[in-house]
């Protein structure tokens, strides 16, 4: 059985307004207090209860009671009060008064009106109807808060929200849903770049894939969580993620390393004193011990877990504990001892409907009942085990693979997308810096040569004077740091640009080197190459990391030239700079999300390409191994020269038929062959992103399913050969039935007795009624099911033969419309109906009279009602029917008990018989094969 695995719960919500937990603050607050009266001191105490319901919830409950007294004297308290109350008692532990005060919130502000203190709320009382494994209440709270952050845009909390549905869709075994909230949430703490809540979404993750069997996928996710926890110095999730990879090489048999991982979460969650890990932890060490063959070590950390897990009232891990605890039991030779462990575990399990504890008490009971050689109730426990295992995982699986190529492929599109925008705006703004640099040239040289010229007119100067106002003018105002230096390399000018990016002032640069912005992790091989392409006329354009004069770094581009005067030499240096810090970030983030990608793409267990505008523009390494080809001629392929020959005029017309309509090519599957000559059986699935018209995007999942394909056709030839053989079964006994039937009739011809004969009759006409069953079987397209209302015309049709019935005296009415029966319907059914009619044609109509005979099925979602009906004489008053000498009605009442049904009687213008009976579902349930 499968450990159970450590959920970690979404951040506790913080206070709407802002806390106040410095110490400083609360005593400056608290002197305050003694200074104040009316609206004012209610004002402070409120702050200093919302200051100190984290660290001191006692305190905190104090003066929000002190303040309560207050409010009541002069009005209705507020909704955030309220809340303040509610996370005072959930910190101190009283969950009924937290919810109590959660509830006054909800009352106060009514849906549907976005407030933050009504969504903290609704996610406080999430967490506590999470906390008591009320599930579907938890989630329905969960999902009104998510809406509401949402909407206040409020990330942090929406993602923490998020996180917490997913866990409870993941404790209610809705593994694709789980996953698709605990994606959302990641992506959101990426942005946020919140580690904590990362490394927690990381882990959840990781379950999921632990739980789906893909432990390749899940130990990445595990390993990562772990990176990201120590990296925030977490010694609570450094415990979680070392259980979990310790629960996935137990799941890979490597035992050793397995208790290793479960001894260094141990030791942390004793450290910290935490009973949930420390039950988690002592469990799973129990079940490596059980498959070491340690029973005394295995017994003795179960008992510890299961104490710990009484203490916390944690009813999953009480379940889980007690039903490993049964098995080993079961398989160290005491069953018995396992039987009452088992029993109590399944009831835990039942009664808080957790499925997939429910689904391994099956498997138990199982082994239980092999263990005791009832292999009959073994293999009927097998059955339910497979049977909830497909519902649990077979849809999950492929919704699991769709969910993450989804979340994965349109993260990839955000980003590549934004690349693109600020790709098309860099690229604009260069052209606009090269014009500003040129312009800046042209009116330095202008200004220079202006300047320095001492023949002109004063007219001329004033004149320049204005022009050199304006354009001073339109420097200082320009949207770039325009910065200039002397020969030296000092600074004679900066614009205002300049003093905003740096934060110093032009007063603070002027005579200064540029230096003074270096943060020394530009490389100095770059000053170098700067110097020497401006001081022989050329133009320098690249990157520095710089520094403000408050210290921060930041990123910036530069365009760097020479200022010469008329005669060509160069008098000064100017530089066009612009901050790219948020541009760098963004392709620092484009990076790591290639990477990902990249990391996603060649660790799938299945063949990836990605198709944009009908050219193959990434191919990764799984496909190559799949079809034999490389890389490079795979992307110069379409299927239609992978498939197979036989294959190609079925692919091509699948694909007209979808036309652009590409979700009719999901699942699509054919044979291909390798560059090596081999065939291989493979399914593709597609998903498919159209962009700007008819330019799109298509992301094809391969997977070689040859060995699934091989098996399912070894099990169809075995299916059409155990039919064929079943039908020879049938017709074997068909022919024997008729054998006896003819024998019977032989018989009778010497029997002189009237009543004798009358017994040889009866019993043929039973014989008979199992063979036309057996006859139908053979005869049907379905072995399962029989049309029981042609077998019952056939029937009727061969007692009024066999009776001489007059057709213009007794008429027959059927009415069964799409009945179908299997052969423990159809035997026992068949043969009440024999009798009973055999009794109408024999004894209901005396004195040639007149006369109809009706049999009807009606069926419901749970039963049938058959019903046999004539309007004969009827039956004597004083007669019992159900304690009858006569062997016909004994046989009825026999056979209505087979059907676990009941019969009922009435009597007036004939007589009725009505015959209610359960569907098979409904009278073999689950708890009858477990107890039966």
């Amino acid at each position: 059985m499968k450990p159970f695995r450590m959920l970690l719960f979404a951040v506790v919500i913080t206070l709407l307004l802002p806390n106040l937990h410095a110490g400083s603050n609360v005593d400056s607050l608290q002197a305050e207090l003694q200074q104040s009266s009316g609206n004012k001191k209610v004002e402070i105490l409120l702050q200093l209860a919302k200051s100190l319901v984290n660290d001191h919830p006692d305190s905190s409950l104090a003066y929000s009671e002190q303040a309560l007294g207050m409010i009541r004297e002069n009005g209705q308290p507020t909704a955030d009060f309220y809340n303040v109350m509610g996370d005072a008692y959930k910190k101190l532990g009283d969950q009924d008064l937290a919810l109590y005060y959660y509830n006054l919130v909800l009352d106060t502000i009514g849906p549907p009106k976005l407030a933050r203190t009504r969504a903290d709320a609704l996610y406080s009382i999430g967490l506590i109807q999470e906390n008591l494994q009320n599930y579907s209440k938890a989630l329905t709270y969960f999902q009104e808060a998510a809406q509401i952050f949402q909407a206040l845009n409020i990330s942090s909390t929406y993602a923490n929200v998020l996180n917490n549905i997913g866990i409870i869709y993941e404790n209610l075994s809705a593994y694709d849903s789980a996953l698709e909230y605990y994606l959302q949430a990641y992506l959101l703490y990426l942005d946020l770049d919140d580690k904590l809540g990362e490394a927690n979404t990381l882990n959840n993750i990781g379950n999921i894939y632990m739980t789906m069997g893909n432990y390749d996928r899940a130990l990445e996710n595990h390993f990562r969580s772990l990176s990201l926890y120590r990296e925030i110095d977490d010694q609570d999730g450094i415990a979680t993620a070392f259980n979990n990879i310790g629960i996935i090489y137990h799941d890979l048999d490597q035992y050793e390393t397995a208790l290793d991982y479960y001894q260094r979460s141990l030791e942390i969650c004793e450290q910290l004193a935490l009973n949930d890990g420390i039950a988690t932890a002592m469990n799973n060490m129990g079940i490596v011990y059980h498959n070491m063959g340690n029973f005394q070590e295995a017994l003795s950390c179960y008992h510890i877990s299961l104490e710990k897990s009484v203490e916390l009232n944690d009813f999953w891990a009480m379940a889980n504990t007690n039903m490993n605890m049964a098995e080993l039991y079961i398989d160290f030779g005491d069953a018995d001892i396992g039987a009452k462990y088992l029993r109590e575990g399944s009831n835990l399990a039942r009664d808080y409907s957790f499925r997939d504890l429910i689904m391994e008490s099956h498997k138990i009971f199982a082994k239980y009942h092999s263990v005791k050689n009832d292999y009959q109730k073994a293999y009927l426990q097998y059955q339910l085990y497979d049977a909830i295992k497909d519902s649990i995982f077979a849809e999950s699986s492929q919704k699991i693979a769709d969910i993450q190529t989804i979340y994965e492929t349109e993260q990839k599109e955000k980003e590549l997308e934004l690349f693109r925008i600020r790709h098309k705006h860099q690229n604009f703004t260069k052209i606009i810096l090269f014009a500003a640099s040129v312009f800046f040239l042209l009116i330095a040289i202008w200004f220079w040569k202006l300047y320095t010229s001492k023949n002109k007119e004063v007219l001329t100067r004033q004149a320049l004077e204005k022009n050199i106002i304006r354009l001073a003018s339109i420097v200082n105002q320009a949207e770039e740091s325009i910065v200039m230096t002397d020969l030296f390399g000092n600074i004679v000018y900066v614009n205002s640009c300049f003093e905003k990016l740096t934060g110093y002032t032009r007063e603070e640069v002027i005579g200064k080197n540029p230096n003074l912005l270096q943060s020394g992790q530009t490389d100095h091989h770059i000053y170098g190459e700067l110097w020497n392409t401006i001081k022989f006329n050329g133009v320098w354009t690249g990157n520095f990391i710089n520094k403000r004069k408050d210290g921060t770094l930041y990123h910036e581009s530069a365009t760097i030239f020479p200022i010469k005067d008329e005669n060509g030499e160069i008098i000064n240096y100017a530089a066009v700079k612009r901050d790219i810090t948020e541009q760098i970030k963004a392709q620092k983030k484009l990076t790591d999300s290639e990477e990902r990608f990249r990391q996603m793409a060649e660790n799938i267990s299945d063949g990836l390409s990605i198709i944009e505008d009908g050219q193959i523009i990434y191919v990764n390494q799984r496909l190559c191994e799949i079809t034999g080809y490389d890389r490079s001629e795979l992307m110069l392929m379409d299927c239609y020269q992978l498939a197979a020959p036989f294959e190609v005029e079925r692919i091509r017309n699948i694909c007209e038929a979808a036309g652009k309509n590409l979700e009719n090519l999901k699942n699509l599957e054919y044979w291909i062959t390798r560059k090596d000559g081999e065939p291989r059986y493979i399914i593709n699935g597609y998903t498919h992103k159209k962009k700007n018209g008819n330019h799109s995007i298509r992301y094809i999942i391969t997977s070689d399913i040859t060995e699934r394909k091989q098996f399912e056709e070894k099990i169809m030839n075995s299916l059409e050969e155990k039919d064929v053989l079943l039908k020879e079964i049938h017709h074997r006994v068909k022919n024997n039935m008729q054998v006896i039937s003819s024998l019977l009739q032989l018989q009778s011809r010497f029997i002189k007795d009237p009543q004798a004969l009358e017994l040889f009759r009866n019993s043929q006409n039973r014989v008979r009624s199992m063979a036309l069953i057996h006859e139908k079987l053979y005869r049907s397209k379905d072995l399962a099911s029989i049309d029981f209302g042609e077998y019952v015309r056939n029937l009727t049709t061969h007692l009024q033969i066999f009776y001489a019935v007059n057709a213009d005296l007794i008429s027959l009415e059927i009415d069964i419309e799409d009945i179908f029966f299997d052969i423990h319907y159809a035997i026992p059914c068949g043969l009440i109906i024999n009798e009973l009619v055999s009794n109408s044609l024999k004894y209901a109509f005396t004195d040639d009279r007149k006369g109809k005979i009706r049999i009807s099925i009606q069926a419901s979602s749970d039963s049938f009602r058959l019903e046999v009906s004539d309007t004969g004489i009827g039956m004597p008053a004083e007669l019992d029917f159900q304690n009858t000498e006569s062997l016909g009605l004994q046989l009825v009442m026999s056979l209505i008990g087979q059907l676990h049904g009941k019969i009922t009687m009435q009597a007036g213008n004939g007589t009725t018989f009505l015959i209610d009976f359960p569907r098979v579902e409904a009278r073999n349930s689950s708890m009858d094969m477990l107890d039966g």
